[in-house]
């Protein structure tokens, strides 16, 4: 893992909808910065040629694969910020199972 590649300030935040211990739904208005992490951004990899092509849907979506070192109690809930762009996160792989790096496909949402 070359830190030098880390080169992008990510927040993950934390959605206004949590359910406490008892199961009850706490709703506050916004969503909520959790942790600030560094991060390697690859625009091109969250599609293969192949799913590029065969979903001509998605063509006009913003889709980012994020590479963060690993960080503990990161779900599909969450989003992540980039300087003023909002990514909502499909899916979280924890690279081998080791806990060292998380691999993060997300989706740009257009305000």
């Amino acid at each position: 893992m070359n830190p030098g590649k880390y080169d992008k300030r990510i927040a993950f935040l934390k959605s206004p909808e949590e359910r406490t211990e008892k199961g009850y739904i706490n709703k506050s208005k916004e969503w909520t910065q959790l942790k600030k992490v560094w991060a390697m951004n690859d625009p091109l990899s969250a599609l293969t040629s192949r799913e590029f092509y065969a979903d001509a849907s998605t063509q006009n979506e913003n889709k980012a694969v994020w590479t963060t070192r690993y960080t503990k109690g990161v779900d599909e809930d969450m989003r992540i910020q980039y300087k003023n762009r909002i990514f909502e996160i499909i899916s979280i792989t924890n690279e081998h199972e080791a806990n060292k790096k998380l691999i993060i496909v997300t989706k740009e949402l257009r305000r």
